[in-house]
């Protein structure tokens, strides 16, 4: 208190000084006031009197050798000195102890006299009595607070928990990292010099783990120097209030700056713990008895959140957080299903990033014996995640979805609308009857019902996001790994195609499986998680992306059999509407195969008639479908996407530029040449402020490409409604224009030309880029050609030439930067596809 009214951290450092040691067995307990009051009992007099005058300049409020005032009150109720306090309070050697109140801020009353005035009722909410107590008011033992700049009718627990940025929900913050800090429950202490009196810098640490302690005890901007390199360079200093990391500490002096009572929690990790994606480590043993509680408690707790839950999900393909530095792993929920054929169950797991917000993943465990892991393993190597011993015997924790009989469980809970599926939380299962439905899938379902006979099933090996289950080839299931609460725009879609019957190309809704969160009291917002979508199955001889690939190995052969000449490029000034009118020359249509281009003029109509059918074809009766409607592009809407796009540019050029040190020569060549066209690119967006575009926005695919479609040998049926992975619900729900959805599909006939060319190595003939840029210009002609004629006159796209031109290369320059950003995070050595697609589009 005297170091914070005096500006100055000598009174700190001197009270430490003087503090003795204690053994390592016994513990301080640490009071910002000593329950009852501000105790003044072991300063001198002089300090006594100083503190007096700063913090009771009212005489009633002292009592005997203190001050009774709770910590508000005594800090002016000034919220940025509160948070100080109670970080000095939470970083000191000892155990924090919070008196009642002081963490929504409540005042006090200290004319009650003795001590009497901060054990006033305590504030829950601005109901009669404070909600402490619904007696008469002249009945309860002490009088609420009624003071107007504390009135409990303000100040109150009801209404703290309401504000998300309220001092009650910063200490629950505050509470939460500290718990997870072993280094300030049982860490030595550091004093740190620096130049500055009015900055507290000290480092707390235990084993490998170092926090630095800034505290600005200053009312004013202030900043600091401190030598940190002898024992901490190479070290990178992150902010654990926001997850952000610092520059890394090098060998010179750091110097760091601060706001007026400013302060910082600096986790300093080594270099080499900052890397994202991790080898997998040694497998981690579990002792483990019967009970499953076991897993999730004590040594086996911290074992799973730390050492294997980390590396098992790193090396998981629907994973998303690879290329992001996590701060921890944390078991959310942990829900036992009831089965009779084995233990089964689902964890929550909530994963915290220092660059990014928290995501929650979906994983089902199970434990296996030693002959069934090695069946298992056989066929699905990525199953295991742990080994246990239970006594004398070697068991495994394998992901249950690669467990027959769970995959059986899910169905049959299903099917069933088992609502006692889960032990530990409530699920609610939903099943669709849709007239398409074939009779022999209708007989087959309602035999399963009634029987309890397995069922065979496989796991799709494709590459997903989700995990997809196939049933004796009838049924097809997805299991949703990364999930979130709220309307799920794959179940919102496929239930509107399943009531509305308006487009068949797609599998149709039987059935989903949610967690109900309405009976879970961890969570206060009491919407649905979507955990699993049942579908009907389509027989298919794979996905787009295969087909393209194995059309462009044949065009690539026949570019080097027949030894054609290059021909003339079209002119470069055609748009692409222009372009759609001019005639494919038969030497292309030759080299790329009729069946082919009659397939992909299939599939342009097929994705037509997917818009028309998500525009409201046959109009909105129902309200819950009201969110279908189209809409009408507005003035603010266009600004809002340029900036969006534009935003896209700078951030993916951005990322660029950091990593443009780790690209070939050739690559960083071209990478240097788009960074230097930033305006140009932008420049494709100018339309959007300048031009009215006559079009609308509807619910679309979202993310579009070849490996959304299913080919049955002689059609496409489009599945994956979810929209990009990487955006939350909400946002994967915007209505937009369908040619967002052109854009991604035109890119991924890019994204097959070149990819293609890789995979038969010939880079090294002369010119094949050159035919790989022919057929996706005109494989891409022949889609968009086919789309417009299946859109008609409807206005779901600009029937204006010029302006569906402005946007369709808006949309695909948009695309590529999306893309640019994405395979620099994920996938570096595709870099050039995107940045090759940009410069096509520019040139």
């Amino acid at each position: 208190f005297m170091a914070i009214e005096m500006e100055d951290r000598f009174p700190i450092l001197d009270i430490l000084e003087q503090t003795p040691s204690i053994s390592e067995v016994n513990q301080w307990a640490l009071f910002l006031r000593n329950h009852d009051e501000l105790t003044l009992e072991m300063v001198t007099d002089e300090e006594r009197d100083y503190l007096y005058k700063m913090y009771a300049d009212d005489p009633a409020a002292k009592i005997n050798l203190g001050i009774r005032r709770r910590l508000a009150p005594l800090l002016g109720n000034n919220r940025r000195k509160i948070e100080v306090m109670n970080v000095l309070l939470f970083s000191l050697c000892g155990t924090p102890i919070i008196y009642y109140g002081d963490e929504i801020g409540m005042g006090n009353n200290y004319y009650l006299g003795d001590r009497n005035g901060v054990r006033t009722p305590m504030q829950w909410s601005a109901d009669r009595n404070a909600g402490f107590s619904e007696v008469n008011p002249q009945k309860l033992y002490l009088p609420a607070i009624i003071d107007p700049e504390y009135h409990y009718e303000a100040v109150n627990v009801a209404s703290e928990q309401r504000n998300s940025q309220s001092l009650w929900w910063w200490m629950k913050r505050l509470i939460h990292i500290r718990k997870r800090i072993k280094a300030f429950g049982r860490g030595n202490m550091f004093i740190v010099p620096s130049d500055n009196q009015k900055v507290l810098s000290f480092i707390r640490s235990y084993e490998n783990e170092y926090i630095l302690v800034l505290i600005n005890l200053s009312r004013f901007s202030q900043t600091v120097t401190l030598d940190l390199s002898s024992a901490y360079a190479g070290r990178v200093p992150i902010e654990l209030f926001g997850n952000q990391a610092f520059p890394m500490i090098q060998n010179s002096p750091s110097v760091f700056t601060f706001g007026p009572h400013d302060y910082f929690w600096l986790l300093l990790k080594q270099q080499k713990e900052m890397i994202s994606v991790q080898e997998i480590s040694p497998i981690t043993e579990l002792r483990w008895t019967e009970d499953l509680y076991d897993l999730f408690e004590g040594e086996n707790l911290e074992k799973m959140e730390q050492k294997i839950l980390p590396p098992y999900c790193q090396n998981q393909r629907w994973f998303s957080g690879k290329n992001r530095i996590q701060q921890q792993f944390k078991i959310q929920k942990f829900i036992p299903l009831q089965s009779r054929g084995g233990k089964y169950f689902i964890l929550f797991i909530q994963v915290e990033y220092f660059d990014a917000e928290p995501e929650v993943y979906c994983l089902p465990l199970t434990v296996v014996q030693k002959n069934d892991f090695e069946n298992m393993s056989q066929k699905y190597p990525q199953a295991l995640v742990a080994q246990m011993h239970r006594g004398e015997e070697k068991v495994y924790l394998v992901d249950a979805v690669y467990d027959e009989g769970f995959r059986s469980l899910l169905l049959y809970g299903l099917i069933r609308k088992d609502k006692k599926l889960g032990m530990g939380g409530h699920f609610k299962s939903t099943m669709y009857r849709s007239k398409v439905i074939s009779p022999e899938i209708q007989e087959w379902l309602q035999k399963k019902i009634g029987t309890s006979e397995s069922v065979h099933s496989e796991i799709l090996k494709v590459e997903l996001s989700n995990t997809a289950i196939t049933y004796e080839n009838k049924l097809f299931l997805k299991l949703f790994r990364k999930i979130e609460a709220g309307l799920h725009p794959d179940m919102e879609i496929a239930r509107y195609f399943a009531d509305k019957n308006l487009f068949r190309h797609t599998p149709f809704l039987l059935g989903m499986l949610e967690y109900e969160r309405e009976y879970d009291e961890d969570y206060e917002h009491k919407e649905n998680i979507l955990l699993a979508l049942l579908e009907n199955y389509i027989p298919n001889q794979g996905d787009g992306w295969n087909y393209s690939l194995d059309a462009l190995r044949s065009y690539y052969e026949r570019v080097q059999t027949m030894r054609v000449q290059m021909p003339e490029p079209p002119s470069r000034s055609l748009s692409y509407c222009q372009l759609m009118k001019e005639e494919i020359p038969p030497l292309f249509k030759e080299l790329i195969g009729t069946p082919y281009l009659e397939m992909i003029r299939l599939l342009g109509k097929r994705t037509a008639e997917m818009h028309l059918a998500l525009a409201g074809s046959g109009g909105i009766q129902r309200k819950i479908y009201a969110d279908f409607a189209p809409e009408a592009f507005q003035s603010l809407y266009q600004r809002s996407l340029y900036q969006s796009m534009q935003s896209q540019v700078k951030r993916s050029l951005e990322t660029l530029k950091r990593r443009l040190y780790r690209l070939p020569e050739p690559v960083r060549k071209l990478a240097q040449e788009i960074i230097g066209r930033q305006k140009d690119i932008i420049s494709h967006y100018f339309f959007l402020l300048q031009k009215k575009m006559y079009s609308v926005k509807i619910r679309i695919h979202g993310d579009y490409h070849l490996g959304q479609v299913l080919f049955t040998g002689n059609d496409f049926y489009i599945i994956d409604f979810e929209g990009e992975p990487l955006k939350n619900l909400n946002e994967r729900r915007f209505k937009r224009t369908p040619i967002r959805d052109i854009a991604g599909m035109l890119r991924s006939f890019q994204y097959a030309a070149y990819v293609a060319l890789r995979q038969l190595d010939m880079n090294h003939v002369t010119n094949m880029e050159v035919w790989a840029n022919y057929w996706q210009q005109y494989v891409g002609i022949y889609f968009l050609r086919s789309y417009l004629e299946g859109v008609g006159g409807r206005q779901i796209v600009p029937q204006n030439p010029e302006q569906l031109d402005l946007m369709l290369k808006a949309y695909i320059l948009d695309k590529a930067c999306y893309e640019l950003d994405y395979e620099l995070n994920n996938r570096p050595d595709w870099v050039d596809i995107p940045l090759k697609g940009i410069h096509l589009m520019l040139s």
